[in-house]
């Protein structure tokens, strides 16, 4: 009977302790105290705010994030290429400082959702000619509004894209316990180990990740509502219309890291077949994040390719 109880406490400790533990969540009010930038702006996308940054001055480039991400994945990048140009980043909605969309508000598929925010911003933005950069998730998003969109874009870049095997790379990101994980977890937020412990994933040499990293990422994804959004995103089984790819014409480049834990390094390879226009750079011993891990390599390889296209 003493083993009996015993194994029932080993049991019940670890559920007590999820249950009963710190509150991680933060209103959306409270985080924009804490991340704005001095240049973060904000348009409203059927009454949901949506964030932005913009800096810098010269030819335009737009960068968008992955999922579970912010605009702050590439606070490094950005350091990189302001000098020289006019740096937006995006937050997707439901994601970084944006608002979370309820499921009345998104009436299709999300990417379709995401290509009819991200092309009303850039009419409200009215900013011509411009270049585009998608990491993840946002290089879907990328790649599926250039798909209709050649004529507005100058380049396109695309960041360990998602769009291949969508249920591997699912799989990938949860480590297979997505349907196994109890909803009510996902109400006190996610721990700062959890955001860690993603980073790790992610980023294959560990000497860069900061702590300022870790910071950003267990901050963006507790705002209220991001968490739950993520993971029903997660569940879809909305599949990507990768017959898209053929229509695009700009000139692309097709970034990736050897290491990638999450969109495999096989999918670059599928990208620069499916893609016409296309060039492929793979970066030896990189993660998910090659603005993070090479983001001077990246800044060089991409500047190269930015003259070539515009000669």
């Amino acid at each position: 009977m003493i083993i009996f109880y015993l194994f029932v406490g080993l049991l019940i400790i670890p559920v007590l302790f999820l249950f009963f533990r710190r509150d991680n969540v933060v209103a959306i009010e409270d985080l924009k105290d804490e991340m704005e930038t001095s240049t973060s702006s904000y348009f409203d996308f059927h009454k949901l705010r949506c964030h932005y940054t913009d800096v810098g001055s010269g030819e335009v480039i737009v960068l968008i994030h992955g999922l579970g991400d912010s605009f702050r994945i590439f606070d490094e990048f950005v350091e990189e290429l302001k000098p020289n140009y006019r740096v937006i980043r995006f937050d997707l909605p439901g994601f970084g400082l944006s608002g979370v969309p309820n499921s009345s508000q998104i009436d299709n598929e999300l990417i379709d959702y995401y290509a009819s925010c991200f092309n009303a911003f850039i009419q409200e933005m009215d900013l011509g000619k411009f270049h585009l950069m998608g990491n993840s998730l946002g290089g879907w998003v990328s790649w599926h509004w250039a798909s209709h969109h050649n004529d507005k874009l100058q380049t396109l870049t695309l960041l360990a894209s998602a769009g291949f095997e969508m249920d591997r790379v699912k799989k990938n990101i949860t480590q297979g316990i997505l349907e196994h994980l109890p909803k009510f977890l996902l109400d006190k937020g996610m721990p700062v180990s959890v955001a860690k412990f993603n980073l790790q994933s992610c980023i294959y040499i560990k000497s860069k990740i900061k702590t300022q990293h870790i910071r950003n990422n267990y901050r963006m994804i507790n705002k209220r509502g991001t968490l739950r959004f993520m993971f029903s995103l997660l569940k879809s089984h909305a599949q990507p219309s990768l017959d898209q790819l053929a229509a695009i014409t700009c000139p692309t480049l097709i970034v990736w890291g050897d290491r990638d834990r999450i969109t495999p390094v096989s999918h670059a390879r599928m990208f620069n077949d499916a893609i016409s226009n296309s060039e492929l750079v793979i970066y030896s011993k990189c993660g998910h994040y090659p603005q993070i891990e090479f983001n001077k390599e990246l800044l060089k390889d991409w500047a190269n390719f930015r003259s070539k296209a515009l000669t």
